[in-house]
């Protein structure tokens, strides 16, 4: 059987580690790397084992035209991550994406309507499903053993403080507010908008304050999304009954004020 050939999708600290065990398990081949910002192309070309087999994209429409690519590995945090998806599935590629798997139920359908016309998989990266007290309590409701289960609940905690907060488009470092005095270019990241992902909308752009009062601006959150700008969609939707908090002006007013 031949290897699956993969083309991966986001060389962040994340696309680095599915990398390193794409490589490590037998029957698939990284024949394809991509990501908007070129400077992280080289930390990623230098961990594959074949660097001569390997081409590296900085526009995701390249990829998916690129023959060499059977799948599509999706190591992305941007509010395109459905849409990439389902532009994989509709070029003919299998997608193996990590979660949310989509940020809007439009592009959650568009994923489902793609899988069924392609005939492709699509399979979410969420780990927790293959863990093994997953399936035991799985298999605990399956068997009746609990009764009949009327109402479930759990949570989830992640937090990371605020070190994704800012990445400097320049080298992909990603900052904290506490050190933005050491990265003057970094820009808000797709954070600032996640609070978002439960409405139907998401505002082009977030109140940010990165400077003193008299420099407060509107910023735009730096965009982790592969597609180049002209295929980036830019829905009409309606304006919203409130504003999202950005999560630096809980910790900070002003930039002076990390210093």
């Amino acid at each position: 059987m031949e290897p699956i050939k993969i083309g991966l999708v986001g060389l962040g600290h994340r696309g680095l580690h599915w990398l390193r065990h794409l490589q490590s398990i037998e029957g698939y081949c990284v024949t394809a790397l991509c990501d908007p910002i070129v400077a992280l192309h080289e930390h990623a070309l230098a961990a594959v084992e074949n660097p001569g087999q390997v081409v590296a994209y900085a526009r995701y429409e390249d990829l998916l035209a690129d023959k060499n690519v059977d799948a599509v590995a999706l190591c992305v945090r941007c509010r395109e991550q459905g849409l990439l998806a389902a532009l994989a599935l509709e070029a003919g590629k299998h997608v193996n994406a990590e979660v949310p798997a989509s940020h809007t139920l439009e592009d959650c359908w568009r994923i489902v309507v793609a899988v069924e016309k392609s005939g492709r998989i699509y399979q979410l990266a969420e780990q927790t499903r293959y863990w093994g007290f997953i399936d035991a309590w799985r298999e605990l409701v399956a068997s009746g053993q609990l009764g009949h289960i009327t109402f479930c609940e759990g949570q989830y905690i992640g937090y990371y403080g605020t070190r994704q907060f800012f990445q400097d488009r320049a080298d992909g470092a990603f900052c904290g507010v506490e050190q933005l005095e050491a990265h003057p270019q970094a820009q808000p990241t797709w954070l600032h908008t996640m609070p978002l992902a439960s409405s139907t909308w998401a505002p082009k752009k977030a109140l940010c304050v990165c400077g003193p009062p008299s420099t407060r601006l509107q910023v735009w959150p730096a965009n982790c999304c592969p597609l180049s700008a002209a295929q980036r969609p830019t829905p009409q939707l309606p304006k919203p009954a409130f504003l999202p908090i950005c999560p630096t002006r809980v910790a900070t007013t002003t930039r002076a004020s990390v210093r």
